[in-house]
């Protein structure tokens, strides 16, 4: 049974509707889920990734690395991470490309002032649906 009309079963539609994506929409489908002590911390589940958090990567084989998000790629929908380099044929090293699902946001960079005010507007949603709930 099909949940939302809206969304295609097929994986071909689904993946040239990532393909067409506009900028501003990838960057939002960039999200990340937060590690337990985050969410703690925060307050929130998951926010979309930037340059400068640190995280962890969960699966693939750099499973384990600890970095910092060094750049987003959202045009291919990847993020490159501190420490996570091959090396190409040439003998230069390079980062190697990682999807933003496959890896768990240890620590935020909070040096932007809207993204705190994001944070704090998640927690107070939250809570207020906690008390709906009740």
């Amino acid at each position: 049974m099909k949940l939302n009309s809206r969304i295609s079963s097929q994986p071909r539609k689904m993946r040239k509707y990532l393909y067409n994506l506009p900028h501003h929409m990838r960057l939002k489908m960039m999200v990340a889920p937060l590690t337990k002590e985050a969410r703690e911390k925060y307050g929130i589940k998951r926010i979309p990734i930037r340059k400068g958090d640190t995280v962890i990567i969960q699966k693939g084989r750099f499973k384990g690395v600890v970095g910092k998000v060094v750049e987003l790629l959202p045009k291919k929908l990847r993020v490159y991470v501190e420490g996570v380099t091959i090396k190409r044929a040439g003998g230069a090293t390079r980062y190697y490309p990682i999807y933003p699902w496959n890896v768990k946001i240890i620590e935020l960079d909070l040096s932007d002032s809207r993204r705190k005010e994001m944070i704090e507007r998640k927690k107070v949603s939250k809570s207020e649906e906690a008390t709906k709930t009740e």
